[in-house]
């Protein structure tokens, strides 16, 4: 592999971290994304957005694919591609990730090895003939297979849409009319109805090398974080990092990545979310994300490292990661902030706190990710409260 690299990074959203991080690691980066934002475009050579490049068109009604596919032509007319790096809300786009993967190698897992992890009817078969333990799980197609589901998995119970990224839709059943409203007002289609459990949110954030894997960082999930402008109780609202555990725990998600890795052949950075439950201290695998997430800056800020270079290390088979140097009193913590109302984007460059950052005037609808805040404290409490008096800040601003 060439050191240095013309790097397309693609995604709806969490592009701007990945795009620094392979600037800092010498390469020459071109980004495709959703918003355009602005911390994304001071670190790329060239900058498309699917907003800029279509006009004001509601997400629902763009042809994602279509879109995606005709911007990368576009800035490969312009420019000697050398790999793509996926970024988040692509994962399940799997006929889209082959087409790019035919025009410029995905550097990383393959679109088959993507779809094999994202494709939740065979992971959870291969989860089981693992004997890795998964939420009970059941696949529906209408109301009268998600009430026979339900006497099986009982209440409460979590229902989610097969496809989507970042708890998009996901919604908790506490009994029967709660499930009969909720598929009621949906068309038929399949559907994920797993066992609510309760515990704590979290991921592991990997280095694989296709047949073994190391341990970056166990981190907490923030879900629904209500100051962050979050309505939906599932929806990702960042994450701290790391999440304290005991090395018996470590131990444990260690030997669950290399046989998940082992099995799927998994590349470069990938990441595994999880439950721990709060009643035995099991841990629950709920999916893979086979590419970079959205702990990206938080786990370089943290160990000291470059990421991205990491991950073409990995991918090429040169080494993974060993001694990493663990700070015993440091916490970084993302906040993904959501707007509360259709809303135009004030200036938010001047807060040097701020991430993805959308264009000053940008409209951005209701309950549609705002911006980020990273913050960087002694304990978790403290880095969550300043995230959350960050978040204010933004707030206050955005209202005036």
């Amino acid at each position: 592999m060439k050191s240095t690299l013309k790097i397309l990074v693609l995604g709806l959203v969490d592009v701007a971290s990945i795009t620094q991080s392979a600037n800092k690691a010498g390469h020459s980066v071109y980004t495709i994304d959703l918003f355009g934002d602005l911390d994304t475009k001071k670190y790329s050579e060239r900058s498309l957005s699917i907003l800029q490049e279509y006009g004001k068109i509601p997400l629902k009604d763009l042809e994602i694919s279509g879109a995606f596919l005709k911007l990368t032509k576009k800035l490969m007319k312009e420019n000697n591609i050398d790999a793509i790096l996926l970024a988040s809300g692509l994962d399940d786009e799997c006929q889209l990730l082959q087409s790019l993967h035919d025009l410029v190698p995905i550097l990383g897992n393959e679109p088959e090895k993507i779809e094999s992890v994202r494709n939740k009817h065979h992971f959870f078969n291969e989860l089981r003939k693992l004997r890795i333990q998964f939420p009970e799980t059941k696949f529906v197609n209408n109301l009268n297979e998600g009430l026979l589901a339900s006497k099986d998995i009982g209440f409460p119970l979590v229902i989610k849409p097969t496809k989507g990224y970042g708890g998009i839709g996901i919604r908790m059943c506490d009994g029967k009319k709660d499930l009969q409203d909720f598929l009621n007002d949906k068309p038929d289609g399949e559907w994920i109805i797993q066992e609510r459990i309760a515990g704590t949110p979290a991921s592991v954030s990997i280095i694989a090398d296709g047949s073994k894997s190391k341990i970056l960082t166990l981190n907490e999930q923030l879900l629904g974080v209500k100051e962050f402008g979050q309505k939906e109780e599932f929806r990702f609202s960042g994450n701290i990092v790391p999440l304290e555990a005991t090395e018996d725990l470590m131990q444990r998600c260690e030997e669950l990545t290399n046989k998940i890795v082992a099995k799927f052949g998994l590349k470069g950075s990938n990441g595994i979310d999880l439950i721990i439950s709060d009643r035995s201290d099991e841990i629950k695998i709920i999916e893979v994300n086979p590419r970079f997430q959205a702990t990206l800056e938080c786990i370089e800020r943290y160990l000291g490292i470059n990421l991205v270079n990491l991950h073409l290390k990995a991918c090429d088979h040169v080494e993974l990661p060993t001694n990493l140097n663990k700070p015993q009193s440091k916490f970084i913590g993302r906040g993904i902030l959501y707007s509360k109302s259709n809303i135009k984007i004030p200036n938010l460059i001047k807060y040097d706190f701020a991430r993805d950052i959308p264009n000053s005037g940008l409209e951005i609808p209701e309950g549609e990710p705002l911006c980020s805040v990273i913050t960087d404290s002694s304990s978790r409490d403290k880095c969550l409260q300043e995230a959350k008096n960050y978040a204010k800040m933004i707030y206050d601003e955005v209202i005036q």
